[in-house]
């Protein structure tokens, strides 16, 4: 029987000593702005020393059993695991898989002939970077909202035009105004994470609506084919329990 020493090999960056220890930490918000290592920010790189095990590969399959499915509902997956549970590493996957579902050559570990679907709009939302004042900076457009946020980023500056003057953090639209606000005609990938981290920069007046703002999401996102919401907290981390109780609700 070989030894471990023989059948594994270090790869190149631990054998000359540069490896760093900082590419452990992934960032969702930092894929977000692209300023990720390249390990975690190009899809390619990710994917192939992303190890498909059981649970990540159960996670994907029930995504995009989802997105590819006209005749299905669609669905939302809560990811809910303390420091380290893998949650962050299952939405970069969930990401990289989405923008790059038709090639061949990526994800073949995870994504069957099947969910090779087209034109995924992908929204991807980190409740790190949003603040009390406002969620998200573009430079050209200024997000208020966890909710205005996602329209933007599904339709572009125009389809947020059309909120624009409504959008505040207090903002909490019905069904067929957030319906509307969706795209008509592509499977649809709503990813958040870290929205425990968001809720707790903001007052709890803003917390209710928020909360009313994602019920009422939710309840959109489940009656709409090929459409699917993925939200991860931070489980039993007592910093955040009490704004993770509240997205149990």
């Amino acid at each position: 029987m070989q030894s471990i020493r023989q059948t594994c090999q270090p790869q190149a960056e631990i054998l000359e000593g540069e490896l760093n220890d900082a590419i452990f930490a992934a960032e969702f918000g930092q894929i977000l702005e692209r300023v990720a290592p390249e390990v975690y920010q190009q899809a390619e790189v990710f994917l192939a020393n992303t190890e498909p095990t059981q649970n990540l590969k159960q996670i994907v399959q029930t995504i995009f059993d989802k997105l590819s499915n006209p005749q299905d509902n669609g669905g939302v997956l809560r990811l809910s695991t303390g420091f380290g549970g893998g949650k962050t590493h299952a939405l970069i996957t969930l990401w990289h898989l989405a923008h790059n579902a038709t090639n061949l050559h990526l994800g073949t570990d995870f994504l069957s002939d099947n969910h090779r679907i087209e034109k995924i709009a992908v929204t991807g939302l980190d409740g790190k970077l949003g603040s009390d004042s406002f969620f998200r900076d573009y430079e050209t457009v200024k997000t208020q909202s966890l909710l205005g946020d996602i329209v933007y980023q599904l339709g572009g500056e125009a389809n947020y035009n059309r909120i624009k003057a409504e959008d505040n953090i207090h903002w909490s639209p019905g069904a067929e105004t957030i319906r509307s606000l969706l795209p008509q005609d592509q499977p649809i990938l709503i990813l958040i994470d870290e929205l425990p981290v968001y809720m707790a920069k903001i007052d709890e007046q803003a917390q209710d609506k928020l909360v009313a703002a994602l019920d009422t999401l939710i309840y959109v996102v489940s009656s709409t084919p090929q459409t699917m919401l993925v939200i991860t907290d931070t489980a039993s981390q007592p910093s955040y329990q009490k704004q993770s109780s509240e997205i149990e609700k």
